[in-house]
This record gives structure tokens, sequence and C-alpha cells, in this order.
């Protein structure tokens, strides 16, 4: 096996150099790189850094992610080969942890092991400025590897369980760094040269003037070409990780398995989130593409009557009657933005709607009472019509006179219902899907970490910020966030804490801050986030200053237990997924998030 892990990490650099020969191979390693390590790193390595060494590991996440990058905008040559060493030394001795594993763990953990090392082998590779420099990182793994193998369990206790842990943080960032900074086919891996690069979509239609109707076609065929070889890639990587990622045998028995078992129990968490979120995408998606057409200027003019605070409850009443979570509300929150609505209506509706959905307020009743039921909904209107008037005349709303709706309203139903759908399932899927993605991979990640028991100890003040804090990044729609909040009220944390938890997470999420920037900025964007989370924060704190006593019916809820439609609406995502992927290429999905923060002033 320790031979075999050897020769995995050979695999990807072998696939790079023989890429350099072909553009078309080149692409498809692009995008199986891509892929294969980005969901390595993701569903394997951290969950399980994050099980061992806790909320600490993403702060050496952030540093394995951000850190080299810094080094390298300084600029000098010292700086550049010390980031990389230091990183190249970090994979290699979690490398050797892994193969120390190799000596007592079973065949099929061993197998494992040894098959998401091809995607390290790939990283480590695509990191060097030349071929030489390449092969030479690859041979510190391998030696780190086999030093690892033979020294067994004693090498394994060189560090502790959190140290390891930590380590294992610092290697996922780095891991992503590369993936994310990289190209297959650079002459260096950092793509500086990529930081001017046209948005995505935008493409197939930036051709110099020159430019004759021939090239343009060929241009546009060669990106289509490459979004395919890409998405081919993609998905061979996707395969790849699935493979690492599902294991046939589920009592391995030995304390080397927790690695595997922690990446393992991700999936299903993962998987729980997209089908409780999969419906209301799908029709977020398709009440956006109908806004589109057939909700004229005309038809939206009564959101523009009357002061920002009649605009504001005008928003919210829109979004009164719409069973959408906070997941389904932002494409259709983008669709309104762009029709013209005001700033104001539209950042109403984009905090009330989910916050304030029926479904939620009847999940409710049962399992945190009528008067914290009725508490949650009036903090919920006061929270969106503060910021909705807070933010409502910041002047970030120019980009609704720019994509106002074109078709005119006597061409056919069936021309208006399709352009509709386009928009919908199309044009606004591939920019905001990406995001929604990250937001449901940060949820699984972080899930454990809403962990009531460990907070209870904490006073109350520090309670109510905490929560707010872990609220944003776990991406709970209104529905979800219930039953949370009603076991944190047992399990001894404030009312106030859970309250704030309860406005702030359906409201901020990573997706929302991404799907903000694009739309308007990332000053926009943070605004935003600051606003509703120092909402949820006074009125946590109002709530816990007055004493107020939580009484908590506890009613078992199946509310993790899904409806067929919600098999369905996953399978037509995942095909309109697979569809995006094909349009876009992988580097084009990741580029919708990357776009927002290179360029964060500017409108999408």
């Amino acid at each position: 096996m320790i031979l075999f892990a050897i020769l995995a990490l050979l695999i990807g650099p072998l696939l790079v150099q023989f890429s350099r020969r072909s553009d078309e191979v080149r692409d498809w390693v692009d995008g199986f790189a891509l892929v294969a390590v980005s969901g390595l790193t993701l569903l394997i390595v951290l969950p399980n850094a994050l099980a061992g060494g806790g909320p600490v590991t993403l702060l050496f996440l952030a540093g394995g992610l951000l850190l080299p990058k810094l080094l390298h905008r300084l600029g000098t040559r010292a700086l550049v080969v010390t980031a990389d060493t230091a990183l190249v030394l970090a994979v290699a001795v979690h490398a050797a942890v892994e193969c120390a594993a190799l000596a007592f763990v079973d065949e099929h953990l061993s197998l494992a092991l040894v098959a998401h090392r091809v995607p390290v082998g790939l990283a480590v590779f695509m990191l060097a400025s030349s071929n030489v420099i390449g092969w030479r990182y690859v041979a510190v793994l391998a030696v780190a590897s086999a030093a690892g193998f033979i020294g067994g369990q004693e090498f394994v206790g060189v560090l502790d369980h959190h140290q390891h842990a930590w380590l294992e943080g610092f290697v996922a960032g780095s891991l992503l760094h590369v993936v994310y900074g990289h190209s297959v086919g650079e002459s260096h891996g950092h793509r500086q040269q990529h930081e001017h690069e046209p948005k995505p979509h935008a493409h197939a239609h930036a051709h110099p003037a020159s430019s004759t109707a021939e090239s343009c076609a060929e241009h546009d065929h060669r990106m289509s070409r490459t979004s395919v070889l890409g998405a081919l890639g993609a998905l061979m990587g996707l395969a790849l990780v699935l493979a690492v990622l599902i294991d046939p045998h589920h009592h391995h028995g030995a304390e080397a398995h927790d690695a595997h078992a922690m990446g393992v129990e991700f999936g299903p968490t993962l998987v729980e989130l997209a089908l409780i979120s999969a419906p209301a995408l799908v029709l977020g998606y398709l009440l956006a593409g109908l806004v589109r057409v057939f909700l004229s200027p005309r038809a939206l003019s009564w959101l523009h009557s009357g002061s920002r605070l009649n605009q504001a409850s005008k928003g919210i009443a829109f979004g009164l009657p719409l069973p959408i979570c906070s997941c389904g509300v932002l494409p259709l929150y983008q669709s309104l933005i762009r029709s013209g609505v005001p700033l104001t209506a539209g950042i109403a509706f984009l905090i009330a709607t989910p916050e304030i959905g029926i479904d939620a307020l009847l999940l409710s009743v049962p399992l945190l009472g009528e008067s914290l039921t009725l508490l949650r909904l009036a903090a919920a209107l006061a929270v969106a019509l503060g910021v909705a008037l807070l933010l409502g005349h910041s002047g970030d709303d120019p980009v609704a006179a720019v994509d106002s709706p074109s078709h005119p309203v006597d061409e056919p139903l069936t021309e208006r219902l399709m352009n509709g759908l386009r928009f919908g399932f199309i044009e606004l899927l591939d920019h905001t899907l990406p995001w929604i993605a990250l937001g449901l991979v940060l949820a699984a990640l972080l899930a454990p970490l809403l962990h009531a028991s460990v907070l209870t100890s904490w006073s109350p003040v520090l309670q109510v910020p905490l929560f707010v804090a872990l609220s944003i990044p776990a991406y709970v729609c209104a529905s979800g966030a219930t039953p949370i909040a009603a076991v944190a009220i047992a399990a001894g944390v404030s009312p106030g804490a859970a309250l704030a938890f309860l406005i702030a997470g359906p409201a901020t999420n990573v997706t929302t801050f991404g799907i903000l920037s694009s739309l308007h900025s990332r000053a926009f964007a943070l605004r935003f986030g600051f606003a509703v989370a120092f909402g949820a924060v006074v009125v946590g704190w109002l709530v816990d200053l007055s004493g107020w006593v939580a009484s908590v019916p506890l009613v078992e809820t199946d509310h993790d237990e899904h409806h067929w439609i919600n098999d369905v609406a996953l399978v037509l995502l995942g095909a309109l997924t697979l569809a995006s992927l094909f349009r876009q290429g992988p580097r084009g999905l990741v580029q919708q998030i990357i776009t927002p923060f290179q360029n964060a002033s500017s409108p999408a």
C-alpha cells in the first residue's frame, strides 16, 4: 500500500505534463484538478479537521488560504519561495501522518487513503513554477510518505490530536489556495495574469473591435469546447471524490478510521440540506423568471409610491404570500431589483420573506410556544423595516435601470414564458447557484459548532453575538433554524440568543453576501450584513434584559423527513447544475464566486 500511495502522487504530475501537449487535454485536466482537489479538501480533509480541532481550525484554514496569497502579492522572490516551501512542507507532514496510518488500518480504508493522494500530488505539482521544481515537491511528499509509513505509530505521536487537526486545517486552506489560484498549463501557478479577466458570461463577447465574424465564431466555439472538456474533467474528479468518500464497510473499528468516518458523516448532512433547500430553490428560480417577463415596471409601480417607510412595508407585503425560504428568495430578489423595484422595498422583501414564512411560523408554535412565536414575528418585521430604511437611500441601486424587462407585452404568451424560464433557470441560475452551493457546504461543515452544550456556560451577553456569528455562515432557513433554537433554549441557551439566531440566520449568509456583492457592491453587502447582525443582537439583548423566560414545549418534529417533492426537486436541480457546468465550465462556476472579490465595487 505504501508503494501504491507513492505511485498515486505521480499520477497528477504526469497528467499535467501530458496536458501541455494538447489544449483539449489541458482543459480536461484543469476541470479534474479543480473538482478533485476542492472536493477532497471540502468533503474529507476539512470536516475531519473541524471535528478534531474545533473553531480554532478556522484560523489555520484562513492562514493556509490567505497567507501564501499575501506573501506572493508582496512580490519578492524570497517570500514567494518561502511561501511555497512552507506550503509543501505542511502537506508533506500531513502525508507522513496519513501513511503512518497505513500500517494499522484495513484494506478498504487504505485504498481510500491512497486514492485521495492523486489530487494532492496534482495540487502540489501545479504550485511549482517549473517542471523541475514540481518534481522536487513531489519527491518531498514521497520521502515524507515513506518516512511516515516506516515510523508508524511513533510518527503519529509527534503531533497530538488538536495539533494534527490544526495542521489539517492549514493544509486544507493551502490546497484551496492552490486549486483556485492556479490553472493547469500556466507558466506559474498564481493567476496574476488573470486578475483582469472578464467575468463569466462576458468572455464570448469580449472581442476586439477589429475581429471578424469568423474569428468571433471561432472564439465562441473555443470557449464552448473549453467548458465542455472542463466539465467532463470535473465529472471525473467528482467520481474520484465520491469513490474516496463512500465507504462500503461501516465497521472498521480502528481509531485511525476516525478521519475517514468524519468525512463520511459530512455527506449525509450536505445531502439533507440540499433536499430541504431544493424545492424552494426551484420555486425561487421559477418565480424570478416569471417576475422578469410578466411583471412590467408598470405592474410594480405601486412599490415605488409613498415614502420609504411605505415602500418597505409594501416590500414586506409583497413577500407575505410567497412560500419562499432564505435560499429561494435570493434569485427572486435579484430579479425584482433588475426589474426596477426600489432598493428599500427590495431589502425589506429580502429580509422579511424568509423570516415570516407561514411554514416557519406554524413550526414555531409547537416548538417555541405562542409567545416566542409572536415575539419572533415582531422582531423580524422590526429588523426588516429598520435595515430597509437604513440602506434604502444608499444609492447602490442604479443597476436596476440597466436590466429592466425588454420583452414587449404583445409577444406571444409562449415566447414570453420561454424567455422567463430561460432567464430564471439559465442566466440567473448560472450566477447564483455557485454561491448557494458554497453556502450549503459551509453549513454542513459548521453544523457541529452550533451544538448548544458547549455554549450554555457563557454569559447571555456573549451568547447573543456568538449565535449571530454562528448563524451567518450556517445557511439555515427559517424553518430549519426553528428546531435548532428550540433545542438550544432547552439546553440552557438564553432566549435572546436563540431569537437572534432565528433573525440573523435566514437573512444573512455567505450566499447573500456574494449575490449582493455582485448585484450592488461589496461595501453594500457588508453594510447589509452588519445592519442585520446589529439588529439581531439588539433584539436578543433586549429580550434577555427584560427577563423574559421561554417555555419550550419540545414537541418532536418531522422537519428532517422529506417528501417525494424534495427528491424530484433535487434531481431537477442536479440536472440544471450539470447543464450550467457544461455552459460555463468549472472555472466559470468558480469565477462567479471569485469575481465579486476581484471587482468588489463594480455592478454585476
